[in-house]
């Protein structure tokens, strides 16, 4: 019985022996490629983790800028249009910068104004309703202009937005846009058009609100064809100027009269005159009486 547990773990030894010598040689022969792969791993994990915090800070970037970009009451389409730009891609930033700009586009024509006019303050520090410069009144030519480039930015957001479930309020807010410029342009029937577009998009979901909202829009288009428009003083014709007041008369000096002049005074000019005799005359003197 002693010499069968001997051998048992002799045996035991040898194997455990056996047993480790194996490993080591697989260690030996794929200790390496398992070290490389694992540092392959440990890098790409590295990697990605950087890349997912530049992802982040570029997208806080992004809505920042946007932020920054469509501050204020006259914010700037070029502004706008830049942040679109660089940040394409990045979340829905661009196409939230494209209608922004091109709502800023549509406010200066509804308002009548060039973009970056100021009003004057008054000494309440509140404006007046004043423009600063007389020439930032917003000309036909101008007019046109803006409507264009909003109407640009909004065929451009719709173009990507259109037939996405995900974007359906970016395709609705372009639409909307697209309405309101032809509206401006007075193409009451091409606004119609981009209604029932809305209506098309919204009915029977969870937007039927808008739906509600474009139906009621595109049956009063045919009221406003017949509104009549009302002019801005820089749309006006110009004011003739008054004529000038006549000249008075020149006045005519009154001949003078010449003045009585009192009693014992001679007028002046007149001859100097004796006095009149005494009404009682002196007794005479006897020459030869003495005196």
């Amino acid at each position: 019985m002693d010499e069968r547990q001997v051998q048992i773990r002799e045996r035991a030894g040898l194997e455990e022996s056996r047993l480790n010598q194996d490993f080591i040689d697989w260690l030996r022969k794929w200790g390496t490629p398992i070290l490389f792969v694992a540092a392959i791993g440990a890098a790409g994990f590295a990697v990605q983790q950087r890349w997912a915090k530049a992802k982040a800070e570029k997208v806080d970037n992004a809505f920042i800028e946007l932020s920054n970009a469509g501050q204020g009451d006259n914010p700037s389409p070029d502004a706008l249009t830049a942040v679109a730009t660089e940040y394409d891609g990045v979340r829905a930033v661009g196409q939230l910068a494209r209608l922004q700009a091109a709502d800023a586009y549509l406010d200066a024509v509804r308002r009548g104004i060039r973009l970056g006019a100021t009003f004057k303050v008054n000494e309440k520090g509140q404006q007046d309703g004043t423009l600063e410069n007389a020439e930032d009144v917003l000309q036909p030519e101008l007019k046109a202009t803006y409507l264009s480039q909003a109407g640009e930015l909004y065929q451009a957001v719709y173009a990507k937005s259109e037939g996405q479930p995900a974007k359906v309020l970016m395709a609705v807010n372009a639409a909307y846009g697209l309405a309101a410029v032809a509206e401006a342009q007075e193409k009451y029937d091409l606004a119609k058009g981009w209604y029932e577009k809305i209506v098309a998009m919204t009915d029977q979901t969870p937007f039927q609100a808008h739906a509600e909202i474009a139906k009621a829009r595109s049956n009063k288009l045919a009221d406003l064809a017949k509104l009549t428009p009302v002019l801005s003083l820089a749309e006006l014709p110009k004011r003739p100027e008054p004529p000038a007041p006549p000249k008075p008369p020149t006045p005519i000096p009154a001949p003078s009269v010449p003045q009585p002049a009192p009693a014992g005074e001679a007028p002046a000019g007149s001859p100097a005159t004796s006095p009149a005799p005494s009404a009682t005359p002196e007794p005479a003197t006897d020459p030869a009486t003495p005196k």
